[in-house]
Formats: structure tokens, sequence, C-alpha cells
């Protein structure tokens, strides 16, 4: 768990096989004892929404703000997807002229209660364009990769075996994210006579691959481009309005990336080699380690920000000016008695550390 400025304040370690629903809300229930937190809001993320899990919350009395996949809006019977045919970038303000305005990006619309749940559709006009023209690009790119796979079966002079054939094109699909928009590959069988070295006439079996195209799902998938649902059980009112506003719901939902990111950027400035540890004590303490190393980096990233108004906290050159510091370590050869010092400082660097409030400890020799 990250505060709202991305610091992380509590974290635990889970089995493999825990249901991320339950670890959302023991989380709640250790914080709301801990830390006193009253009016919860659990965020999450796509992966963890369905009826059973969103049932369970609402029944833990915790209110929810998380968004619905592609393949769960058509679901939701208050959403009328006719309405949004042709709607596009050139005409979207005209065609919706109802709908509010999250960013320059993003125009929302709240669909209020539906099944006991609440929903606000987005739309964004340039990802409707974009995702059709990336859609269309794949498949074609698909069709001149089976036109010259059956070209190469055409010429094939060893024979073709029937499951590693239908396997590559499956792979092909798989590969561009476009399998959903066809069928199974039907394979035909070919004989081609061939003649091999010493001069012998002898049979080949190869194929030709066919694939037709799902075009239902793809004209489903094309009038959900650039949509997306926000889905929240706050539907509590204050006379004709929402006190939770739709703007509220969907700023709720894109701040979870405080968590995101800090997954992202332990991972991109953490430099420590494999740990290899199974006891669940070991487990957390290798984690442990982690995150307060996050911390401390996301705290110097702040400072240096406040200062310089430069985001460092993705960036090697947060310690650029410390890299020549050091700690020397001096042994008395009688008494074994070892003391550390750090180098002398730089201006520069007492400068920085100045600015940033952070005081070096007096050690003495």
């Amino acid at each position: 768990m990250v505060n709202d400025r991305g610091y992380p304040f509590k974290w635990d370690v889970y089995p493999g096989n825990t249901a991320e629903v339950k670890t959302l809300i023991n989380n709640v229930d250790a914080c709301r004892g801990r830390f006193g937190l009253k009016n919860v809001t659990l965020v999450f993320d796509r992966g963890i929404v369905s009826d059973e899990n969103l049932d369970e919350i609402d029944d833990q009395g915790l209110k929810y703000v998380s968004a619905l996949d592609k393949d769960q809006i058509v679901n939701v019977g208050a959403i009328d997807l006719d309405a949004l045919n042709g709607v596009g970038w050139d005409n979207f303000k005209k065609r919706l002229p109802d709908w509010n305005s999250y960013d320059e990006s993003l125009t929302f619309k709240d669909l209020g209660v539906y099944e006991g749940r609440r929903y606000i559709l987005g739309f964004n006009p340039q990802l409707r364009k974009d995702e059709r023209y990336v859609r269309r690009e794949k498949i074609e790119t698909f069709e001149k990769f089976l036109l010259s796979k059956n070209r190469e079966l055409a010429e094939a002079v060893r024979s073709r075996k029937f499951d590693k054939t239908k396997q590559s094109i499956i792979h092909e699909l798989k590969r561009l994210k476009i399998k959903k928009y066809f069928h199974d590959p039907v394979l035909a069988e070919i004989i081609l006579e061939r003649t091999n070295k010493q001069g012998k006439v002898i049979s080949v079996q190869s194929f030709q691959v066919s694939i037709q195209k799902k075009a239902e799902q793809i004209t489903l998938a094309e009038r959900l481009d650039g949509l997306c649902v926000f889905v929240s059980n706050h539907i509590d009112r204050n006379d004709e309005s929402f006190i939770f506003p739709g703007q509220q719901i969907i700023c709720a939902y894109r701040d979870k990336t405080k968590i995101e990111d800090a997954f992202k950027h332990i991972k991109s400035f953490l430099k420590i080699r494999p740990f290899y540890v199974y006891r669940n004590a070991h487990v957390r303490a290798v984690y442990s380690i982690c995150v307060l190393a996050y911390f401390l980096n996301k705290d110097l990233a702040e400072r240096r920000k406040k200062n310089e108004g430069i985001d460092y906290i993705n960036s090697k050159n947060l310690y650029e000016p410390f890299r020549n510091g050091d700690m020397v370590t001096l042994k008395d050869r009688l008494s074994g008695k070892m003391i550390r010092k750090p180098v002398e400082l730089s201006l520069n660097q007492k400068e920085i550390l100045n600015k940033m409030a952070i005081k070096m400890p007096q050690m003495k020799m």
C-alpha cells in the first residue's frame, strides 16, 4: 500500500495461491485497526473484477472502484453501444453533447446504477482510431504471413507434419494477439512430386492453409474501441446527484498507477544479485529490503525534485553527485578496534545535502 504521494507504508508477502480479493480485505481490516482508517475505498485493476469478488467486497461493507474488461462491457445492459456507432475524433463533441469532459483525451457519461452497481462509460475518440488501425494492421500482417506460408508449403521439398504446420499458424496469431478474431486453421493435404539427388521421383506431403475470420467478433471489437467502463458501489446520493461524483471515480482508478509505478521503479533502480531463499521469513525479509530501498530512493528523488524541479525517480542521475562518495575503514592492529569515517564531502555535495535537509552524521576518529 502507498499513500497519495507514492510512499509505501504497508506491505505483505502472500503464498502464490492466495486469492487477490482476500488480500485486499485482509489488508483493509489491518489498516482499520492499525492506522484507524475510515471510509475505505478499494481501488484495483480489472483482473480482480468478477461478480463474486465485487459481491464479497460489498458484503464486507467496503467501497470499491475498478474497471471492466472489454469482454465484460457487453454484459452491462445500461450501455447502448448502438448510440456510439459512427462516433469518432471528428464528430464526438457533436454526437455526445451531454457527456462530460474528464481531460483532453477522455469524455464520460455517468450511467447511474444498474443491478446494484454504478457504471461510468468513458470514451477516447483518438484511442478508438488507434485501436482500429492497429487491429487492421495486425490482420493484414497475418494475411501476408499466410500467403507467404502457403507459397513455402507449395514449394516444400520435404514432407511437412500436420500438427507442426498448424501450430505455426496458431503461434503467429497468438504473437499478433488476434487469435480470437479467427477460426481454427484448416489444412488441406497436397502431394507434391519432387526429384531427389539420385534422380528418383518421390512424393512429398504438404498442405495449403485456409482460415476464416470471425466477422462478428471483429465488428464487436470495433464497437468497443476507445471505450472503457468504470464500476463502483458508490451509489449514495445527495438530493439529485451522487455524493461521489463520476470525475472522482475516474481519478481514483487512474491514481492506482502509484502502486504500479512503485513496482516498476523497484525493478528498475534496484541492482542486487539473485536471492535464493525459500522460507517465508526469508522471503519477507528480502521483499522488505527491496521496499525500504525503494522508500529511500523515492524520498531522495522527491527532495531533489522539490529543489531542482527535475523528476529523478527512475534516473541514474539521482545519485550522480555522490558517485565519488566513500567510507574509509581504519583498523588498529594492536587492539583490533575498527572505525569507519566518510570521505570529506565536496562543496557541491554539501550544498545538495543542505538543500535536501539531510545531515551527515558526525563520526569521530
